[in-house]
């Protein structure tokens, strides 16, 4: 029996070539498909960026807002910050026949806030009085003048320098930040009590007019700036940190004992645009 070798070789070339064939069919219809997918994507993302470009345009994006009380020192960029804690006032003695004061250094910090508002609330009941100053930090200590020296708590061995920024120019005296208490009362003669608001105030005849003697004094005082305070002088860099300096000077009155019940001082800076508060 004679078989076509030459025809079965012929058979198997066309078969092999039939599944080659195939194959790049299939090959081609999938780089096809992927190309074209890659095509949709990309002109949606084209698209997509072109709407965000258009849109930015209109609303730039903003930083979140953030406003903070620390008690000294403080660097946003590097995320060095003294915590309010820091803050205790210590060695007052109000027992001498002269007029005192001590100074206590804070600093109010944030980004993405325009302007804020200083606020003060403190109980009467050791008669202090007191004023905020605005002050400038330096790293190397004053030859002359007066100023006020902050050992760091969170980076050791480490002492910043403040100085009163503003002062009268013909007595020399430091300008405080201009302020008012909203709830105080007159006619007290030399007295810092907090005034009842009539027969409406519910909360303070049920809580201090039944013991009018000895809780007058710890009725609360509420002191704000007249004006807000400017984060930065140019509005357009509202998004960069800012960090300002703050004395709180507490003025003690004469010849009082140390023995004494605390009083209560609440400081906070609040922004009316952003809500923020601390």
């Amino acid at each position: 029996m004679n078989i076509d070798t030459n025809a079965a070789n012929e058979n198997a070339k066309s078969g092999k070539k039939a599944r080659i064939s195939l194959g790049v069919k299939i090959y081609t219809i999938f780089t096809a498909f992927t190309v074209f997918i890659a095509a949709s994507v990309s002109i949606y993302v084209y698209s997509w960026f072109l709407n965000r470009k258009a849109i930015a345009g209109y609303s730039p994006i903003s930083s979140p807002d953030s406003l903070f009380i620390a008690a000294g020192h403080s660097d946003m960029d590097n995320f060095i910050f003294e915590n309010i804690r820091y803050l205790y006032f210590h060695g007052i003695d109000a027992s001498g026949s002269e007029d005192k004061y001590y100074d206590y250094l804070f600093c109010v910090y944030g980004k993405g806030i325009t302007s804020y508002r200083l606020q003060l609330a403190y109980t009467t009941n050791n008669q202090f009085r007191y004023e905020i100053f605005r002050a400038d930090e330096h790293e190397t200590e004053p030859s002359e003048g007066y100023y006020l020296s902050y050992e760091m708590h969170t980076v050791p061995d480490t002492t910043y320098y403040y100085t009163l920024r503003e002062t009268d120019e013909n007595t020399g005296d430091p300008i405080p930040v201009a302020g008012n208490i909203l709830n105080l009362k007159s006619n007290t003669g030399s007295e810092l009590l907090a005034k009842d608001y009539g027969d409406n105030d519910d909360y303070y005849d049920e809580t201090y007019d039944g013991y009018a003697e000895v809780n007058k004094y710890g009725v609360p005082l509420y002191w704000q700036t007249d004006e807000a305070e400017r984060t930065h002088d140019n509005p357009s860099d509202v998004s960069k940190p800012f960090a300002h300096y703050y004395i709180l000077r507490i003025y003690t009155p004469r010849d009082r004992v140390n023995d004494r019940e605390t009083d209560v001082i609440c400081i906070s800076a609040t922004s009316k645009k952003s809500g923020s508060s601390n």
